[in-house]
């Protein structure tokens, strides 16, 4: 049971014992039927009472026995951030005893000055917002550890609702923090074997493009060599190997058996065309056989 809690039961006892007191006093004006009776209302309000009581003394050892029970921190502050309730998971986590941890702050407890302001920042906030205030806080151990938390406080206000504490929670989710860092390390990982292998692809896919390109006008360059190739042998023809001849009239004879003049074999199997004139043996004959005629 905290401290908040015996200040509310001292509160109700108090005001029992009042109205208890005023009953008294104005027994005397009464008479005995009516002080008959009203002693019986007393004695099944007061067993009503103790059934309530009996409840909630039920309902806080419930309470208590879950908040002692859970890994969470629970605890309560006040205005000056200090201590005023705690669970058995923070004294077991600071290796004390509730008593040795109530009334007191960060800076009692021994915790570094960074952790304290930054405590501070966190408390202040509730104070100024009234509201819930979520946040995560990496806090040093007593046994040199550091240990990631949760953090969920929530603000007590009194009747004319000003902030006179918290109340918070705290769940260690240190092991949580180093999975999550765990596989945000895989996946930069996996992120640049990507943009690896991505920029492996492009430069292979540039390169399959160079070589389509330079195929290309490879082939059309070959298409074009074999069109002129084709060109120049409709253009061009040529005599080769061995021409059959006659050794008098010097007639050649053509595949299909048939014998020709010179002239239009040649012209037959070439592009040559012929220009007519005599040699100078043959136009000194030819004079000759002129000047025989006459």
């Amino acid at each position: 049971m905290d401290y908040s809690d015996n200040i509310v039961i001292n509160q109700v006892k108090y005001a029992l014992d009042y109205e208890l007191r005023k009953t008294k006093m104005k027994d005397q004006e009464k008479t005995k039927e009516q002080l008959v009776i009203e002693l019986e209302d007393m004695r099944q309000e007061k067993h009503g009472r103790k059934a309530e009581e009996e409840k909630l003394r039920e309902s806080e050892e419930k309470y208590r026995v879950l908040v002692d029970n859970t890994s969470d921190f629970i605890y309560s502050f006040d205005r000056e951030s200090r201590h005023t309730a705690v669970n058995q998971s923070i004294c077991k986590a600071l290796g004390l005893n509730a008593q040795d941890i109530i009334g007191k702050n960060h800076t009692d407890l021994g915790f570094p000055d960074d952790i304290v302001q930054e405590w501070k920042a966190v408390h202040q906030t509730v104070f100024t917002s009234k509201k819930v205030v979520k946040t995560e806080t990496t806090t040093p151990m007593p046994d040199g550890s550091l240990h990631t938390y949760e953090v969920v406080l929530i603000p007590i206000c009194d009747e004319r609702g000003a902030v006179t504490g918290f109340r918070g929670t705290s769940r260690d989710i240190t092991e949580r923090k180093k999975a999550e860092e765990v596989l945000r390390k895989h996946q930069d990982h996996l992120e640049e074997l990507v943009e690896e292998r991505t920029a492996e692809l492009t430069t292979a896919n540039q390169k399959l493009q160079q070589e389509i390109i330079g195929r290309k006008r490879t082939e059309k360059e070959r298409e074009k060599l074999i069109s002129d190739l084709r060109v120049a042998l409709v253009k061009i023809k040529t005599l080769s190997g061995i021409i059959p001849i006659c050794a008098k009239c010097k007639k050649i004879r053509d595949d299909k058996g048939y014998w020709k003049q010179v002239e239009e074999y040649i012209r037959d199997h070439t592009e040559a065309e012929f220009s007519h004139g005599l040699c100078p043996e043959c136009a000194a004959e030819m004079e000759k056989e002129i000047d025989e005629m006459e």
